[in-house]
């Protein structure tokens, strides 16, 4: 398979505010889609959140094949974590979702 550039590939952004439980889950889909091998990096936006939403990002990027990005922020809300989100991103094509969205397998693809 051709190295993908980041033209070719799509970063995922998520911001979230004190969604452990269902976080992982929509991490946990992105890292079992069909085609992950086109997602460049997740970036996990923390909008200040008081559980163990940290501990659960770094857990999943320890099983990621792509990137999975940390970024932590005071509670501005979710339109501020996603335009840091947009500020972080290194791929051309963003993909905007919400932490408590489980993509369907084939989403990326």
């Amino acid at each position: 398979m051709p190295e993908q550039d980041s033209f070719d590939c799509i970063t995922v952004v998520i911001p979230t505010y004190n969604r452990e439980q269902v976080l992982g889950r929509a991490i946990q889909g992105y890292l079992s889609q069909s085609s992950a091998h086109l997602i460049n990096e997740l970036i996990v936006v923390d909008d200040g959140s008081t559980d163990r939403t940290e501990t659960v990002v770094r857990e999943a990027s320890t099983r990621s094949k792509f990137p999975i990005r940390y970024l932590r922020q005071v509670n501005r809300g979710p339109a501020a974590a996603r335009n840091r989100g947009l500020r972080e991103a290194r791929s051309a094509l963003v993909l905007f979702t919400d932490s408590d969205i489980v993509p369907a397998p084939d989403l990326v693809e």
